[in-house]
């Protein structure tokens, strides 16, 4: 005969181990906010020596430490400040990427469009229309 609480000890062991997967996630989520705030001041920082100081910051702050938990977001910004940096080709390749990863990524594709219709790249055409397949309203005004 099983006793109650003998029962009970792999439902405990269960919610533990609930718990503490719980307690992870929320830690990258934590990290991940923290670190798109930072991201966000340095994309929004106009100064070519501040953004040329910032690239090995950006890096930290894009690592890719918790493969289960994507997030792009800060590549991006990454591309934006290699791009401002006049590095064109790596940000080219830093979008490229992304979007190979997660193809349904519309920011993505506008960045590319963007960065390359900037840069005089005829790729931009495709990445244009990658874009409007993926969100056919993208340029639409709310």
């Amino acid at each position: 005969m099983v006793s109650a609480q003998d029962a009970s000890t792999p439902l405990r062991a269960a919610l533990a181990v609930l718990a503490c997967a719980g307690i992870l996630l929320g830690l990258a989520w934590v990290r991940s906010a923290h670190a798109q705030t930072e991201l966000l001041a340095i994309y929004r920082t106009s100064d070519p020596v501040a953004l040329s100081q910032a690239i090995p910051r950006v890096d930290a702050l894009t690592s890719r430490r918790f493969a289960f938990y994507p997030d792009t977001s800060g590549r991006l910004t990454k591309a934006i400040v290699l791009f401002g940096l006049h590095h064109p080709t790596e940000a080219n390749q830093i979008l490229k990427e992304v979007t190979a990863e997660q193809p349904e990524n519309a920011q993505a594709w506008a960045l590319m469009d963007l960065l390359d219709r900037l840069s005089g790249d005829p790729g931009w055409v495709p990445a244009r229309k990658q874009l409007l397949k993926v969100d056919p309203l993208f340029f639409e005004v709310p």
